[in-house]
Parts: structure tokens; C-alpha cells; sequence
């Protein structure tokens, strides 16, 4: 059994409104053989053109998912509490769509979003 834990790895975030102005993303992840676990944390310094009525954001994954494999992810914004959503798409390298519960922008000056979830990667 292949197992590595790697403690932080950069992520990408954009979103589908515009640029932050200043964001980061970390993934912390397990893998066991193909199947990763994951947990993201966005942090949302200044929205700067990001922010919009539906804007989604997209964040990098640290392997592709598998051709025959899809995932969700969920979480909540630690400010508030509220719920937040993304999915992964197979074969894809991103966690895409990243929106509230209810399909609301979480994009917002100061918010921590935290993001778990797992999927099956063909490495």
C-alpha cells in the first residue's frame, strides 16, 4: 500500500468574474494507492474584479482525477458558517464551480472558505 501525506501543496484559484486581486489556496491531501483525500482552504484577502452576482471559482487539484471518476467537494466559510459546494469533473485537474449552498457567489473581502473531499485519480 502506497501511502504519502504531503503537508501543503499550492493551489491556483480563479474565478469566473474577473481577478482577485490577492487569494491564495492550499491543499493538504492523503493518497492511498488512486485515491486521493483532500482538504482546500481558500483565503480571500481583496476580491478586486473576482466578485460578482454568481461568480464561481475554480481551484487546482494536485493530480487529475481519473478518466471514470467524479467528485464533490463541500465545505463552509468559516466567517459565516454557511455552507460552500465544488465539483471534479473526470479527468479533469481542477475543482470547479465553488459556490454556496444555495448557488450564491462566496466570493468576499476576508473570507476563509475550508473545502473537503476525495476522488479517484488513473496515476
Amino acid at each position: 500500500v502506497e501511502v504519502r501525506v504531503l503537508s501543503l501543496v499550492d493551489s491556483t484559484i480563479t474565478s469566473s468574474a474577473g481577478a482577485f486581486t490577492s487569494v491564495t489556496g492550499a491543499i493538504r491531501y492523503l493518497r492511498m494507492r488512486r485515491r486521493m483525500q483532500f482538504q482546500l482552504v481558500i483565503t480571500i484577502a481583496t476580491s478586486g474584479a473576482a466578485a460578482g452576482v454568481g461568480a464561481a471559482m475554480t481551484a487546482t487539484l494536485p493530480n487529475a482525477v481519473g478518466a471514470s471518476s467524479t467528485s464533490l467537494a463541500h465545505g463552509r466559510i468559516n466567517n459565516t458558517g454557511v455552507m460552500v459546494n465544488g465539483n471534479c469533473v473526470a479527468g479533469g485537474t481542477t475543482i470547479n464551480s465553488i459556490l454556496t449552498a444555495t448557488g450564491d457567489t462566496a466570493i468576499v473581502d476576508g473570507y476563509v472558505l475550508v473545502l473537503n473531499g476525495s476522488y479517484e485519480t488513473d496515476d
